[in-house]
């Protein structure tokens, strides 16, 4: 019996799992990342304080780099192969820095690895973070969900005073449950969320300084 046939064949499946050939949807992988650009006014008034952002939480239920997606009443299911590029907190955090610090808000804002004395510290935690996309919303009521509460603390006071204590929720509509128009609508919530938040952040350091 001549074996070469089968000997060659075998190998030839071997060599093409080995490559993930055979594996699904083995070079179907995304990665994203989340980013908002301020459009800050020329000439804006710069604090002379400080502020370092702390390294931002995450809710448990979205604490993973897959994509998640709300499919339920009650379920919640993640995407393994479309992931944000690194830990979704991370990407909120270092954008809400970027955003502070072109909205003039600090004359300087700091990340957390910043060994530098700041008079500010800002805190982050991320509540909700997915696209909903319920069955029974179609057509055209798709959403991506954003929720971040902030806490800003006086770290010039011994007891570390929180002196901004605040949650933001952002619902922007989706025409359609699709990866991409899901990450420019956590863009657009991010971009609505941080808008508020330093309208507000302005506001109480105002009042703050009039005392």
């Amino acid at each position: 019996m001549n074996r070469t046939p089968v000997l060659v064949l075998s190998l030839g499946l071997l060599i093409a799992f080995a490559c993930g050939c055979g594996t699904q949807r083995a070079y179907d992988y995304r990665y994203f990342v989340l980013s908002v650009d301020h459009e800050a006014a020329a000439g804006a008034t710069t604090r002379a304080d400080i502020l370092k952002i702390r390294n931002f939480r995450i809710s448990d239920r979205y604490n993973r780099t897959e994509l998640t997606y709300r499919t339920a009443e009650m379920s919640i299911e993640s995407d393994y192969y479309r992931r944000y590029i690194v830990p979704p907190e991370s990407l909120v955090t270092e954008e809400t820095r970027r955003w502070l610090q072109a909205g003039h808000v600090f004359s300087q804002v700091l990340d957390a690895t910043s060994r530098a004395t700041a008079q500010f510290s800002l805190e982050g935690n991320v509540s909700a973070l997915y696209g909903d996309f319920r069955p029974e919303l179609s057509p055209g009521s798709y959403k991506a969900v954003m929720e971040i509460q902030f806490v800003l603390i006086d770290e010039r006071k011994a007891d570390n005073t929180v002196v901004f204590h605040q949650s933001y929720r952002s619902e922007q509509p989706l025409s359609r449950p699709a990866t991409d128009e899901l990450i420019q609508g956590l863009n657009l919530a991010l971009k609505d969320i941080l808008t508020r938040m330093e309208s507000d952040l302005k506001k109480t350091l105002a009042a703050g300084a009039s005392k």
